[in-house]
């Protein structure tokens, strides 16, 4: 099982407290945004989550490339990053998402706002 942690108290209060996420997010926002902390934490690995299609996991690019994100509702999307101290890698540089076995939740956005 992955170790899921948070960017800040308030993040993790937000993400622990159902009635909190409806207020923000809406019953289905809310609904979503339970069953992706949910898939995070049961995942033994970040490869684990490429292979849930609805959840659109994706790596981002540029000075973001230790960070992920995956869909919530619509635009909605929860960004988490490599908690791993050193960050796995692979012979190329890139991320080893075989190996991640610790992340952080670092926002929920919709990022195309």
């Amino acid at each position: 099982m992955m170790d899921v942690g948070f960017r800040n108290a308030q993040l993790r209060k937000l993400c622990s407290d159902p009635s909190l996420m409806r207020r923000r997010f809406g019953a289905n926002g809310s609904a979503k945004l339970q069953r992706r902390l949910a898939e995070l934490a049961a995942a033994t690995c970040i490869a684990d989550l490429f292979l849930l299609r609805q959840a659109r996991c994706h790596q981002l690019k540029a000075g973001r490339d230790e960070m992920f994100s995956v869909d919530i509702d619509g635009g909605l999307r929860m960004i988490f990053e490599v908690a791993d101290e050193p960050t796995p890698r692979t012979k190329d540089g890139g991320v080893d998402v075989d190996q991640v076995k610790r992340v952080a939740v670092v926002e929920i956005t919709d990022p195309h706002r």
